[in-house]
């Protein structure tokens, strides 16, 4: 744009010379009268030389029209021949464009936080009830009865910490209790239909993670970068989309021990999945930093169907 607006500007100056040389060169073809030809009359031209015997006496030359000048046409051969920008991409540009496309993502990402080494990954999902005798009652932390199940899904509950009921409930792990039956339970409250983790903190497939709370603190926002890129099971709301690699430490898994990760999967399905596409077993775990900023500013969605 500032390179046409030259070529305008130097138009512009072209055209006002040509039109400045013009009344120059009409002048002699124009009666011009001033106050020194109205007070005395112009001095008479002097005779021609005659030329000498024996020569033949030559035609008076006439006077030259002056040249015309196409000034549209001349502007146009200005702005024509000055050079015009380039559309192409530069070479910086075509390599952004080629890593964009390679990858999916803009070439330039914000950078991770402080590295924390390698990690086990595991993973848990939430079990659903599908049947078999009722033959074990639940109890909540004040003893006060909240279901009966069959012994494999109260077996169940008790290995991933909560499931889904038949009639669609959620049951939360509630720690050891002194009841008739240990441990205790608890229905989830409204909005975590995916489960509660520790705090209260609602669980969120693909992005929850259980830790052993003396590595790492609950809450924190970690970035794994082999699930970058990772197309997720499942369908959405939950599942389904592209992984970034950001997950946060929502739960506390009673086998998670040491410098190992839980993954939430929400259906032991989706687990099974992602194990036989990818079979990750340890991964490199960074906090979340400016590239997980985003999980950090604004509560993740948690609400899907089982």
């Amino acid at each position: 744009m500032k390179r046409q607006t030259a070529i305008a500007v130097l138009a512009g100056a072209a055209l006002g010379a040509l039109l400045a040389v013009g009344p120059a060169q009409a002048g002699p073809h124009k009666k011009v009268r001033s106050r020194a030809s109205s007070r005395a009359p112009a001095p008479a031209p002097a005779p021609a030389p005659s030329p000498p015997p024996g020569t033949a006496p030559t035609a008076p030359t006439a006077p030259t029209a002056p040249t015309a000048i196409d000034l549209a046409a001349t502007a146009r051969a200005l702005v024509s021949s000055a050079p015009r920008p380039s559309s192409s991409p530069t070479a910086e540009e075509d390599v952004e464009v080629e890593e964009e496309a390679a990858t999916g993502e803009p070439a330039h990402q914000p950078p991770a936080g402080k590295p924390m080494g390698r990690f086990k990954l595991t993973y848990y999902w939430m079990p659903a009830e599908t049947g078999g005798p009722r033959k074990v009652q639940l109890y909540n932390k004040w003893c006060r009865p909240v279901v009966r199940v069959s012994r494999g899904f109260e077996r169940r509950l008790r290995l991933e910490g909560g499931g889904r009921l038949r009639d669609g409930r959620v049951l939360t792990y509630s720690g050891r209790c002194g009841c008739a039956h240990s441990p205790c339970f608890r229905v989830a409250r409204r909005g975590h239909s995916w489960g509660t983790g520790v705090h209260e903190r609602p669980l969120s497939p693909f992005r929850s993670v259980a830790v052993d709370p003396a590595h790492v603190s609950i809450g924190s926002v970690l970035y794994i970068p082999e699930l970058d890129g990772l197309t997720m099971p499942g369908r959405p709301p939950y599942g389904g989309f592209v992984h970034d690699g950001c997950v946060v430490a929502d739960d506390q898994g009673g086998g998670v021990r040491g410098r190992q990760l839980d993954l939430f999967t929400a259906r032991k399905s989706h687990y099974s999945a992602l194990d036989r596409r990818h079979r990750l077993k340890k991964v490199t775990v960074f906090r979340g930093g400016e590239r997980c900023r985003s999980l950090t500013r604004r509560p993740l969605s948690r609400r899907g169907s089982i």
